[in-house]
């Protein structure tokens, strides 16, 4: 009896010890573990205004505060290699892709997996000129990350960089749809087309970013591309669309050309009248930086003489020459409109100068 009440008191007693002992188990477990939280919390604390100042492009301010966190986390097996990578994007997007490489090398070393500091490092490498690394790195970070549009996108365009046009195009198509069809892969996609002198591939993207943007750039781009592949309504309606700031002087040519192109008359008839009778109520002034323009005169006066109105092409025609007196084209027309108004004296004399000029008498004469 006495043994069996022995066995209960030395259970009761181990068990006593073993709550004992668990509890201060616990009790410096759970210590560490709010150390540890308030070590990430202050890391936490630590990168937001790094990453802030990245956002916002003060890439400078960045890389000070960046290096300014590495001697509390500088040595950290996980946080101090994301203090660096901040710091070696800093250092890149202030320009100097030398000093990131070493810190944005330990990141992908450090941090195989993450898409990010493989896009980083691809973008340094391809600043120093090391394509067919940085290319490598760019096919990486697309591998991990095979959703992301952003990643896509500057894949796609660094292949275009690269003059690798089939690849980049599969890029930046996929971007494209990724993205939900956004201006900055319309953008690579036109820089693209208009690269392989694809004009046609290129219209539909420089439409739609000039429908958004209206800036100046794109829409030289797309009427280049409306010209050279016969757009001419197209063209028209855009710049007769424009408004605020007069039209370009090539601008001005343009709209001659495709007035010319359709075999519209009235609007250069309006053109010349406003000229010859400017108060006329179907005058209408030309483009202030097309009235000194021979070519835009020049152009005028060869749709007017295929239309018929002789006496209007013969103005457009001396407008022209009055402006550009050597240019044979200018001068071949405006014979033609001589010789069809019955003045043949006038287109003789005509003929004569203009055989000084080509210094060819076999020359014939009449519309070019």
């Amino acid at each position: 009896m006495l043994l069996i009440q022995w066995h209960v008191r030395h259970r009761i007693l181990v068990a006593v010890l073993l709550i004992v002992g668990l509890s201060g188990l616990s009790a410096g477990w759970a210590g560490a573990m709010d150390q540890r939280a308030r070590s990430a919390q202050r890391f936490q604390v630590a990168m937001a205004p790094i990453d802030s100042l990245l956002l916002v492009g003060q890439a400078d301010q960045a890389a000070a505060e960046a290096r300014s966190r590495l001697p509390e986390f500088g040595e950290h097996p996980l946080w101090g290699n994301q203090i660096r990578s901040r710091l070696g994007l800093a250092l890149l997007r202030t320009g100097r892709p030398e000093q990131a490489l070493p810190l944005l090398e330990d990141g992908v070393r450090t941090m195989p997996d993450d898409a990010m500091v493989h896009r980083n490092l691809a973008a340094a490498l391809m600043a120093m000129g090391r394509r067919g690394r940085a290319l490598t790195e760019f096919q990486q970070a697309v591998g991990l990350d095979p959703g992301n549009p952003d990643l896509r996108l500057e894949f796609g365009q660094t292949l275009l960089e690269m003059r690798a046009y089939q690849e980049s195009r599969k890029e930046l198509l996929l971007a494209r749809q990724l993205c939900g069809g956004c201006l900055a892969a319309d953008q690579a996609l036109a820089r693209l087309f208009l690269a392989t002198d694809d004009d046609a591939a290129a219209i539909p993207y420089l439409q739609r970013l000039f429908a958004v943007a209206k800036d100046s750039c794109t829409r030289r781009e797309l009427l280049g591309a409306l010209h050279r592949t016969g757009g001419w309504q197209d063209l028209t309606t855009i710049l007769e669309a424009l408004a605020g700031p007069p039209l370009q002087t090539d601008e001005a040519r343009l709209l001659a050309e495709a007035d010319w192109q359709l075999g519209n008359r009235e609007r250069p008839l309006a053109w010349v009248l406003a000229r010859e009778n400017p108060e006329a109520p179907e005058a209408r002034p030309a483009p202030f930086t097309a009235r000194d323009d021979a070519l835009f005169w020049g152009t005028v006066a060869l749709n007017l003489l295929e239309g018929g109105y002789l006496q209007e092409s013969l103005a457009a025609s001396d407008l022209a020459i009055g402006l550009d007196p050597s240019n044979t084209t200018y001068r071949h027309n405006r014979v033609a409109a001589l010789q069809q108004l019955g003045r043949q004296e006038e287109a003789a004399k005509e003929w004569s100068r203009l055989q000084e000029l080509t210094g060819n008498p076999q020359a014939q004469g009449g519309e070019d």
